[in-house]
């Protein structure tokens, strides 16, 4: 007799993540929800893309909500699902809001200031009708329309994984487009986020007009050691934009703890970081007295013999004066 054929084990159904982000919204018991999510907030280049969704939950239900079944957070999706994501949301959805923030206003108002002004903006288009607005992660403070703070939202509600979407093709597709006016800095492939050979250019040809001088602040107060290091890595940040490489942060030598060292090409730099606290205390340089500069070169003597393979580089030494309205770079302030 011929062997007894098994049967074959049914096909695994296909994953449907969009279900449960749209009962997550359903679940609230309003009609109107919106959501609102940002793209390009790690970005070393390009815009902040701000985007609001709002969907109708009395209308989206049997034909018209099957195309949003494969709906998911921005980040779990391919490019090409994002870009048949993009349609179906624009399909199936009753408004969409988009802002995009450049580079030099990110540098002016800070990253998270421009991005919470955005998602205000966004959701005071959507409210009304949106009887429900909801945000990624935090709030957006008291002159925003009512609105709840869903921690990881793209991948709990519908409304902001959809805005995530929006958000992510309109930068991507931006950052395609800015490629052709900046093509050697490769925007096309990394669409501006750090990878090693978008540092490299950076590094080589310096910073293009759409990269970021800033970096982002912490949305918390911080106390003086916490505030000091925020300004070494906004002046670390500094140096990178304009080529440099940081061989070392925070680190001690003959009794000193040099602040910044870093080189590009055959120069080699020991960065001290001032920052300006309020308008109650002085300039940052006034504190660079001669006691400070024997310290700093002491450290630098030392940090050279521990490194005897940098000792025959052309040695900088630069003073950054962090204040409110930027940062300025003093060389040679021990001579």
């Amino acid at each position: 007799p011929s062997p007894q054929q098994k049967n074959p084990s049914p096909k695994p159904k296909p994953k449907r993540p969009g279900r449960k982000l749209l009962a997550f919204d359903r679940r609230l018991g309003a009609r109107f929800v919106a959501g609102t999510d940002e793209a390009g907030r790690g970005s070393l280049a390009g815009p902040l893309v701000v985007a609001g969704v709002l969907l109708d939950y009395g209308s989206l239900r049997d034909h018209r909500v099957r195309p949003l079944a494969q709906l998911n957070d921005s980040k779990q999706v391919t490019p090409a699902g994002r870009e048949e994501l993009f349609r179906a949301i624009l399909a199936c959805c009753s408004k969409v809001s988009v802002r995009a923030i450049s580079a030099r206003e990110i540098d002016s108002n800070g990253l998270h200031r421009s991005n919470l002004a955005a998602m205000r903006a966004i959701l005071w288009e959507l409210a009304p009708p949106a009887e429900i607005c909801l945000v990624d992660g935090f709030r957006l403070g008291p002159t925003a329309p009512e609105h709840k703070a869903v921690v990881d939202g793209d991948e709990k509600s519908a409304a902001i994984a959809a805005a995530s979407v929006v958000a992510k093709v309109v930068r991507d597709r931006t950052m395609r487009r800015l490629a052709a006016l900046y093509p050697h800095y490769g925007f096309s492939s990394h669409v501006g986020y750090i990878t090693p050979g978008h540092s490299a250019v950076v590094r080589e040809r310096g910073p293009s007009e759409i990269h970021r001088r800033s970096m982002p602040r912490s949305r918390t107060p911080l106390n003086t050691t916490a505030r000091g290091r925020s300004a070494e890595r906004r002046v670390a940040w500094h140096y990178r934009l304009r080529g440099y490489r940081i061989l070392a942060r925070n680190v001690r030598a003959g009794g000193v703890e040099l602040d910044l060292i870093v080189r590009r090409g055959r120069r080699l730099v020991f960065c001290e970081v001032k920052l300006k606290e309020g308008p109650r205390f002085g300039d940052p340089l006034e504190a660079v007295d001669d006691w400070k500069r024997e310290r700093l070169r002491r450290g630098a003597q030392a940090w050279l013999l521990a490194n005897p393979s940098l000792s025959d580089l052309r040695v900088t030494f630069e003073f950054a004066a962090v204040r409110p309205g930027g940062i300025e770079l003093v060389s040679d302030l021990l001579y």
